[in-house]
């Protein structure tokens, strides 16, 4: 089996590109031979690949679209690919749907990420190419799926895999972790992970911080990420008067040790194809706050809210919040319906029941 995984995004350390790796690196076990696409890769993610030498690297720039739909046609009929699955936001996945056209002997894959999109006029023009076009539609989530293809378009839904074991709470890395944060262990530490952009909404979180503030809760904030906005969320912060508060640092490769650091994780967007960092969250045990415009599918333990963006309704919720014990974060109970051996599992039998129906 040859398959194509194509990364609409720069391949760095974000959602799309993280489960792309997860099912990578789990799918590589099975009777395949994988290759990713993408328009950039950063060299330090790509060494979270196992097992990946540069030949597996299909470096494709996007910008000059009749030039890329050539190049990628080519790509696609030289390797004689049984399976090219295209991971993206929008419709515009529609552009290496163009490059499949006619190719008999490919099977062709659209995954939806994401419940919204910066250019939705652009999206509802290729929507219909996006529709006819593809052999299988597959989603993040429900709330993904019908989004993108709509409530009346059959879709499966593939969840994000993690390596769940990596996850689990560990008090050696805790106590590590707040060492080199500089936190002690009685303070309130609230974690977040993601890009600095509007859909992950981290000024509300400085927001949250301010009112802490006002009620003189102990804590500090650390956001993890990179993105365009952070440099203005750091200078919100600094102008809201919480910048001693908050700890900003880049994105991480391993965030592992950042969970068990974490007392309470925090994810506020303002729109979500699901939210893996709260999956992997949950996996250590952790409280979680999400906004209401966040799947339900995240919920994998008892332990996760969904409040709506009012500043009083989460500070309430952290001024109510209690820590829970070590020893009841080591033994949290988890479904496993997230964990990337299963998922890969599943995911290798679809394809080769596609492959063996076409």
């Amino acid at each position: 089996m040859k398959i194509l995984l194509i990364c609409t995004v720069p391949f760095s350390k974000t959602g799309i590109p993280c489960h792309i790796r997860n099912y990578y690196n789990e799918l590589n076990k099975y009777d395949c031979a994988i290759d990713i696409c993408s328009s950039h890769f950063d060299r330090e993610f790509v060494r979270t690949l196992t097992d990946c030498g540069e030949g597996h690297l299909r470096e494709l720039k996007r910008g000059d679209l009749l030039g890329y739909i050539k190049k990628l046609r080519a790509l696609i009929k030289n390797n004689k690919y049984d399976i090219v699955h295209i991971h993206g936001n929008s419709s515009t996945m529609s552009l290496e749907l163009f490059a499949c056209f006619n190719l008999r002997h490919t099977i062709t894959v659209v995954h939806a990420h994401n419940t919204s999109c910066s250019h939705p006029f652009i999206n509802s023009f290729f929507k219909p190419f996006l529709l006819s076009l593809s052999n299988h539609k597959c989603a993040c989530s429900s709330k993904a799926g019908d989004w993108l293809y709509g409530t009346n378009t059959p879709y499966t839904v593939i969840n994000n895999g993690i390596t769940s074991g990596d996850y689990l709470f560990s008090n050696d890395a805790r106590k590590s972790m707040r060492n080199r944060l500089g936190v002690d262990d009685d303070c309130l530490l609230i974690g977040h992970i993601g890009e600095f952009n509007e859909q992950k909404n981290q000024k509300f979180l400085i927001d949250v911080a301010g009112s802490l503030d006002s009620k003189n809760q102990r804590y500090k904030m650390v956001l993890i990420g990179d993105g365009w906005l952070k440099d203005e969320v750091i200078t919100y912060a600094k102008s809201c008067g919480v910048g001693d508060n908050i700890i900003v640092l880049p994105a991480q490769n391993d965030v592992t040790g950042f969970y068990s650091a974490f007392d309470l994780f925090a994810f506020p967007s303002n729109w979500e194809g699901l939210g893996m960092v709260l999956i992997e969250a949950q996996y250590s045990g952790l409280t979680c706050l999400a906004s209401d415009r966040v799947p339900l599918e995240t919920r994998v333990t008892d332990n996760i809210s969904y409040l709506p963006l009012k500043t009083e309704e989460w500070t309430g919720a952290i001024g109510r919040f209690k820590p829970a014990s070590n020893e009841i974060r080591e033994t949290t109970k988890i479904s496993d319906i997230y964990d990337i051996e299963k998922c890969a599992s599943d995911l290798f039998r679809l394809y080769d029941s596609w492959i063996k129906a076409r």
